[in-house]
């Protein structure tokens, strides 16, 4: 290959530079890398301890997270979700205190809307549930909290969102 001027072919500069990296830019890499270890290990130390089902005698108001992991299990294994969001608010409206009142909706919609180059998405016969916790004297004031716990129709399986729907449970149970 001809020289360039000065003597050097730029491509071979080039194919002997090209897998390193300015060593200022190393270092700053590890100690961002070791930072985020760091805060890491750090969070892991405060994070509350996870409480089973036989703590929730002495921590009546306390998250059970037990319960919420078999919850998210059962979403998972179970291919109705709604009936099975329906038996648990079920049996939470059974424990629940007198002084507050759950209302338990299920709507079915269908409909359809655009996305990106021209598609349209349509859906069918898809089902909501929705829970009202109020308080039994009328009150004008309820508290909405809001999960998605679809899967492919049909199919057994845990949505992408079944933790949030495990918690919204355990937080119904303690609320309610």
């Amino acid at each position: 290959k001809p020289a360039m001027q000065g003597g050097a072919d730029p491509s071979e500069d080039y194919a002997a530079s090209r897998h390193t990296v300015p060593p200022i830019i190393a270092v700053i890499l590890i100690i961002f890398i070791f930072s985020l270890y760091g805060m890491v290990y750090l969070i892991d130390g405060v994070l509350p301890t996870a409480l089973n089902i036989l703590d929730e005698k002495n921590h009546l108001a306390a998250f059970i997270a037990e319960r919420a992991q078999q919850d998210v299990k059962e979403f998972a294994e179970i291919v109705v979700a709604v009936d099975l969001l329906q038996q648990k608010i079920a049996d939470i409206q059974k424990n629940a205190n007198s002084v507050h009142k759950i209302e338990v909706d299920v709507q079915v919609v269908s409909g359809s809307y655009m996305i990106d180059l021209g598609s349209v998405l349509a859906y069918d016969k898809v089902q909501n549930v929705i829970v009202k916790l109020h308080s039994s004297n009328n009150s004008r004031n309820s508290l909405l909290i809001n999960a998605h716990f679809d899967t492919v129709p049909g199919t057994p399986g845990a949505s992408d969102n079944a933790v949030n729907c495990a918690v919204m449970l355990e937080i119904l149970r303690k609320l309610s």
